[in-house]
């Protein structure tokens, strides 16, 4: 069996990030090619249907940086094409762990679309019994000034417990972070059982070029 180091005992995967001062738990990107094409997708002139691509370009590479920096490795024997003719077809390697559970929440709905896009992108190298969607329907709640000040949450549809989760993946896409903490505790609140784990949450903002998130 072929031990490829190259790919064996490896972790340096980290992302550029931009310095801040807002703790070690927020992460924003250095990313050209990503800051781009938020930029594009940021354009008052960006219509459909590039929003939704753009979007699922966005979204799948926030994906990947998360389970680059995040999820574990396993060693593993690999079996290549070359497998039925060659005797080193088959060689041992690090991949990621495809046990690992996550949830893929939905903040209904500008969250919608970047929760199915997270979906469907974890269901390619996750087990499928392992990879969960719950939404949860939110909104705005704004004062005489329509100023921010708070959300309101109508109700959520959430398919089991997140005790057993490593990672558990919020998909966020809101211009505003009431919506997004008021979910996270109100859900807390309604399903103190269900919401127990580690939350990776990912926001792509439409009004403002960011590319964000954070590690609780």
């Amino acid at each position: 069996m072929l031990r490829d180091s190259q790919y064996l005992n490896r972790r340096n995967t980290a992302a550029n990030e931009i310095e801040h001062k807002y703790g070690a738990n927020v992460h924003l990107l250095d990313d050209p090619y990503l800051f781009t094409m938020l930029a594009k997708l940021c354009h008052p002139e960006c219509k459909q249907p590039a929003i939704n691509q753009l979007l699922d370009i966005l979204y799948r590479q926030l994906v990947k940086i998360v389970v680059n920096a995040e999820f574990p490795l396993i060693e593993t024997q690999l079996q290549t094409r070359m497998a039925s003719t060659h005797p080193e077809g088959h060689f041992t390697a690090a991949v990621i762990d495809p046990s690992q559970s996550v949830v893929s929440v939905n903040l209904a709905r500008a969250g919608t679309l970047p929760s199915q896009i997270c979906f469907d992108a974890f269901n390619y190298f996750l087990n499928s019994d392992g990879v969960r969607q719950d939404h949860i329907s939110i909104n705005r709640v704004t004062g005489a000034n329509d100023q921010v000040v708070g959300a309101n949450l109508s109700g959520a549809k959430i398919g089991g417990d997140i005790k057993s989760p490593r990672s558990t993946l919020r998909s966020l896409f809101t211009p505003s972070d009431w919506t997004a903490d008021s979910a996270r505790q109100r859900s807390s609140q309604r399903f103190p059982a269900r919401t127990r784990g580690n939350a990776v949450l990912m926001r792509s903002s439409t009004s403002c070029p960011v590319l964000a998130g954070s590690a609780k």
